[in-house]
């Protein structure tokens, strides 16, 4: 079975008892815990435990927050005379047992805390490819939403038409997915495309070459340097990927309302 990457409720109700536990531990060490007599002296098991204002039902000793509760099976004697010890009264023995409590104690919240080994690190590329691939199909279905005959229509006499929107973004894309260089050969592009069918066949196409190219990438090859062009400068491979993610989501706005405009739902927003 797969690990989560994710940070799930039981993670995080570990991490909630590292403080308590570390609590009792300077409780502990400071010397305000209570140790019911001749516990760890008797050779019967000791049991640790912490608790918050609770009474210890074998010794009745009320028990300070966050307070350490030290109990042995004291089924086979005679309840103690003496119902509570203050740290300070404690002989060798007890000294000892204090001793055995703090190692146990410290075990126990290490053993609480997550190991460094099971935390996972993300994959760079993975990220990459999953937002490129993922955003293709945002993309080809607001492409495909506006009717032909509106394939020329504009907001404003100075903004491009729709069709010209969608090939912004597919041009773009085999602009800048050349810096990443790569084994892999262009695919045919025609970018004067203007009718609709040939439209989304060339915004495809830049997607699935985009694809293409980045399963050939590592995660050390997408942080390299390259040299792109006056707008990006010097820039790691995986910012190019994140420019053109950031360029297309731009033009995916101004698309969706060049539809509400038009009487047409973007089919993000065209829900139940």
């Amino acid at each position: 079975m797969s690990k989560s990457t994710s940070s799930g409720p039981d993670d995080r109700w570990y991490r909630a008892q590292v403080p308590v536990r570390l609590a009792g531990l300077a409780a502990i060490l400071i010397g305000v815990v209570e140790i019911p007599p001749g516990v760890g002296t008797s050779g019967r098991p000791l049991a640790v435990s912490i608790s918050a204002n609770r009474r210890n039902a074998a010794h009745s000793t009320k028990i300070r927050p966050f307070a350490l509760v030290l109990e042995h099976d004291s089924s086979d004697e005679p309840p103690h005379p003496e119902r509570t010890r203050r740290s300070g009264d404690c002989d060798g023995r007890t000294d000892v047992t204090r001793r055995a409590v703090v190692i146990t104690l410290i075990a126990a919240a290490c053993a609480a805390v997550p190991h460094a080994a099971d935390a996972q690190t993300a994959s760079l590329r993975a990220e990459l490819l999953k937002d490129w691939t993922e955003l293709k199909p945002v993309m080809m279905a607001i492409a495909a939403a506006m009717p032909e005959a509106k394939f020329t229509y504009k907001s404003t006499p100075e903004q491009r038409d729709y069709g010209q929107q969608i090939m912004h973004v597919a041009t773009g894309n085999m602009a800048y997915l050349r810096f990443l260089g790569g084994t892999a050969a262009a695919p045919p592009f025609n970018r004067d495309a203007t009718s609709k069918a040939d439209v989304l066949q060339a915004l495809a196409a830049s997607f699935d070459y985009g694809e293409t190219l980045l399963r050939e990438q590592t995660d050390q090859s997408m942080l390299q340097i390259v040299q792109t062009n006056q707008f990006l400068g010097p820039s790691s491979k995986a910012r190019v990927i994140y420019f053109l993610i950031g360029h297309t989501w731009d033009i995916y706005g101004q698309m969706a309302v060049y539809l509400r405009l038009n009487g047409v739902v973007p089919p993000r927003s065209d829900r139940p």
